[in-house]
């Protein structure tokens, strides 16, 4: 017996939120729960820090031998991890990018390393010096239009292109309502709680599920902001007691099926 989808359409989750709200928490706690409730699924994780997952492979639910770990800390570690997941992962199997907002952030200093031969922090810091400290907007903007931007879509859509469920996890950030540097509109309205996930300023609408972290007097919380069959039910700070159950069982209506290989 195993938990599975009623659905045709594989899972694609967004889960963000501040540092210590959960999220990372709350894509175990679904995996968690579908080792727990007999799937043969595997878990195919691009991991920036090795922090939590890395835990995982001695966990009491069983999720070791269904875990494969992948270390992403600069851009190359996330294509190759993305390139040896394309070669093993099946439908029905699960993809979690923890986090998508550092793949974004990795992929610039991948541009600089490979165009200016320069380490980012220190080709930011020339820039400021050589600007007197006035430095505005962004020096890499040209250069996301030509090259960072293509280089981030095509390993984005190679990822949205597998068969199977999908979680990435990112930080939160402020939505900027005014002001130079606002966010586009679409942000805003998809962002209604003021509060947006970092990353590539497209990437959030390419996901069919989002929902948002938080911490309140001690407490996980989780909230719907996005759902794509409006048929389902939403999370309105929601206390996360098991994420798993909570979101593919009373939400998305996955059921116990003994039919499942």
């Amino acid at each position: 017996m195993a938990l599975v989808s009623p659905h045709g359409i594989p899972e694609r989750m967004l889960i963000f939120g501040n540092p210590g709200s959960g999220k990372t928490y709350g894509a175990i706690s679904i995996a968690k729960t579908l080792m727990q409730m007999g799937s043969p699924a595997k878990f195919h994780v691009l991991d920036s820090d090795m922090g939590a997952w890395g835990l995982m492979t001695n966990s009491d639910v069983g999720l070791g031998p269904h875990l494969n770990l992948f270390q992403a800390m600069v851009w190359e570690d996330y294509t190759a991890g993305l390139k040896s997941i394309i070669k093993v992962a099946k439908a029905g199997d699960w993809v979690v990018v923890d986090r998508i907002d550092e793949a974004w952030k990795e992929v610039a200093g991948y541009y600089i390393r490979k165009v200016y031969k320069k380490d980012p922090d220190e080709w930011f810091l020339e820039w400021q010096v050589q600007s007197g400290g006035k430095g505005k907007g962004n020096p890499l903007f040209d250069a996301y239009q030509t090259g960072i931007n293509p280089l981030y879509f095509a390993w984005e859509k190679a990822l949205l292109r597998l068969p199977c469920n999908i979680i990435v996890v990112a930080g939160a950030a402020e939505v900027i309502s005014e002001g130079r540097m606002a966010d586009r509109d679409e942000t805003k309205n998809l962002f209604w709680g003021g509060v947006k996930a970092q990353g590539q300023r497209g990437m959030p609408h390419r996901y069919h599920t989002i929902l948002f972290t938080n911490q309140k007097r001690g407490e996980w919380q989780v909230t719907t902001v996005r759902e794509r069959d409006q048929a389902r039910r939403w999370m309105d700070h929601e206390k996360v007691v098991d994420l798993g159950k909570q979101y593919l069982v009373a939400t998305a209506g996955w059921r116990v099926s003994a039919n499942a290989a």
